[in-house]
C-alpha cells in the first residue's frame, strides 16, 4: 500500500468512527430528553389527580368512608357469665400450693375474649401475680385467669428474683507456699 491510500484509509476510519459516536451520544440524548418528558407527563397526571382528590374533599364529593384504625371491638360483658369473685377465688387456690405464709398480690391488666373449641367465647383476665416470701424474696409471673372459675388457663413471664449475697474476695499472697490466700473467708 502506498502512503496515500493508508492515509485515507486512516482518515476513513477515523472518520467512521467520530460519526459512530456523533450517533450514539446524539440517542443518548435523545432517550434522555424522552424519559424526562415522560417523567413530567407522570407528575402533572399525579398532581391532577391529587389536586383533583383535594377539591372533591375539600367540597364534600368524596365517597370514600373514613377508615378506622386496627379496631379493637369493646368487650360486651353481659354476654359471659362473670363471678365478681374470681380474684378471691384465685388467691385461694394460690396459696393452697404454697406451704409457708407467702403475701400474694393480683394486678390486673386487661380483660380479653378467649374463642373456645365450639366456636364460642369466653371472657378472660390477664393478671400480673406478685408473690413475696416471708423473707422478703420477691417473684412475679403473668398468667391468664379464667373470670367465671378463678383458674388459672396460662402462665408466662416467669421473673425470679433470687437473693445473692456477693462480696469481694481480698487475697494476699503466700509467699512461703507461693498461693493466694483469703483475707476475709466468709462462713458458710
Amino acid at each position: 500500500m502506498k502512503k496515500k491510500d493508508l492515509i485515507a484509509l486512516s482518515l476513513f476510519c477515523f472518520m467512521l468512527v467520530g460519526t459512530g459516536i456523533y450517533f450514539y451520544y446524539s440517542w443518548k440524548y435523545a432517550e434522555a430528553q424522552n424519559l424526562q418528558s415522560k417523567k413530567n407527563d407522570h407528575s402533572q397526571k399525579v398532581l391532577k389527580t391529587h389536586s383533583h382528590h383535594a377539591h372533591n374533599h375539600a367540597h364534600g364529593n368524596h365517597n370514600q368512608q373514613k377508615r378506622n384504625p386496627a379496631a379493637i371491638t369493646p368487650i360486651d360483658y353481659s354476654k359471659y357469665q362473670v363471678n365478681s369473685e374470681w380474684k378471691k377465688l384465685t388467691l385461694k387456690k394460690i396459696k393452697n400450693n404454697l406451704s409457708e405464709n407467702y403475701l400474694v398480690e393480683i394486678e390486673e391488666v386487661r380483660a380479653h375474649e378467649m374463642p373456645k373449641s365450639d366456636g364460642t367465647k369466653k371472657l378472660v383476665q390477664e393478671v400480673v401475680v406478685n408473690i413475696t416470701h416471708p423473707s422478703k424474696a420477691k417473684s412475679s409471673y403473668s398468667a391468664i385467669i379464667d373470670n367465671a372459675t378463678g383458674s388459672i388457663i396460662e402462665t408466662f413471664n416467669q421473673v425470679q428474683y433470687e437473693k445473692r449475697d456477693f462480696y469481694a474476695v481480698k487475697l494476699k499472697a503466700d509467699y512461703n507456699t507461693l498461693q493466694l490466700v483469703p483475707l476475709n473467708k466468709k462462713q458458710q
